[in-house]
């Protein structure tokens, strides 16, 4: 009878470290919240540092911070959107909302803004196995682009 106890004791304890190793590793390898690196498709170089966070179960994305190359300004706003976004500043700009899950380390149903053409796309994103990079897929009628972003620490 005690050697049973003892069993189930053990057992019962093994299965609830089990549960915490497993939601710790989970958290960080499938959660695409935190702060992530843009990059430049001719000069693959960081442009902006963009922050992924929860509300309300959709996932949200804004600019906070801009990494002008030589020449370019360092507070650009955006001249080519509409609506409130109009010449407001690229810094500080949702450019990402309502992407829900959609799969295994995947999220759909959203919706995209290119603040250097102002215009909005339906929007997918994928996150690496190892948590990473996220392929960000923006896609408009029958034409489709993907960009890479890498994670990074929060900006200083």
């Amino acid at each position: 009878m005690v050697s049973i106890q003892k069993f189930l004791r053990y057992w019962l304890i093994t299965v609830i470290l089990s549960l915490f190793t497993t939601f710790a590793f989970a958290d960080e390898t499938t959660n695409p919240v935190g702060y992530w690196n843009t990059m430049s498709d001719k000069t693959n170089t960081v442009t902006s540092v963009v922050q992924i966070w929860e509300e309300q179960n959709v996932l949200k994305a804004k600019v906070v911070k801009i990494i002008p190359a030589n020449g370019e300004e360092a507070n650009p706003v955006c001249s080519k959107c509409k609506g409130d976004n109009y010449n407001k500043p690229i810094a500080g700009m949702t450019i990402l909302w309502d992407m829900v899950p959609t799969g295994n380390n995947k999220w759909g149903k959203g919706q995209l803004l290119d603040p250097k053409t102002g215009n909005v796309y339906r929007g997918s994103m994928t996150l690496s196995q190892d948590g990473n990079q996220i392929k960000l897929k923006g896609t408009s009628g029958m034409f489709s682009k993907t960009k890479t972003w890498v994670r990074t620490n929060k900006p200083e």
